[in-house]
């Protein structure tokens, strides 16, 4: 039923008669800040997962295909770009439109990512070499390079750490 205001009430349902819809998402988003970590937490977390997964990444393309080192040092890179997709999920855009107010066109590099790992493992698996090999230079270059360039960009914070917070205004 819906009272007075676009008030929502059901009966029984124990909440003050004043909470609407938006007193709702308001109390969600501070509940989920509350647990959430910071984005210079997450930030943190995301430098800790994408260096070293960019010099494994950057390794296993240079050298020999096929071996146990390459087989052992491949999972841990997936692992660690997988992870990397996770974290930055929840890091909030800080540039450019944003979707649902969080997610913005960076995001779709952590899509690429959560999909193009397991794909390539899924392909090593089957020892499909061509797709495996195709899945695991797209999710370099773009999981890595080109995602890595956008995260330089002035506006975000690795471009402030790097170049000094003046340079990001």
């Amino acid at each position: 039923m819906t009272g007075p205001g676009g008030t929502i009430r059901l009966e029984g349902d124990g909440l003050p008669p004043d909470l609407s819809i938006c007193k709702w998402r308001k109390l969600l988003r501070q509940s989920l800040k509350s647990i959430m970590p910071t984005y210079q937490q997450l930030t943190y977390w995301h430098l800790a997962t994408i260096v070293p997964a960019f010099f494994i990444g950057s390794f296993l393309l240079l050298r020999h295909k096929g071996t146990p080192l390459h087989k052992a040092l491949g999972k841990i890179y997936m692992l660690l770009m997988i992870a990397t997709g996770m974290i930055t999920l929840l890091m909030q855009s800080e540039v450019g439109p944003r979707l649902f107010d969080h997610f913005g066109f960076i995001h779709l590099f952590s899509l690429l990512t959560l999909y193009t790992a397991p794909a390539a493992w899924l392909a090593a698996r089957r020892h499909d070499v061509k797709e495996h090999r195709a899945n695991m230079i797209g999710l370099y270059v773009g999981g890595l390079l080109i995602a890595g360039a956008f995260a330089f960009a002035p506006g975000r914070l690795l471009h402030a750490l790097l170049f000094g917070a003046a340079a990001a205004q």
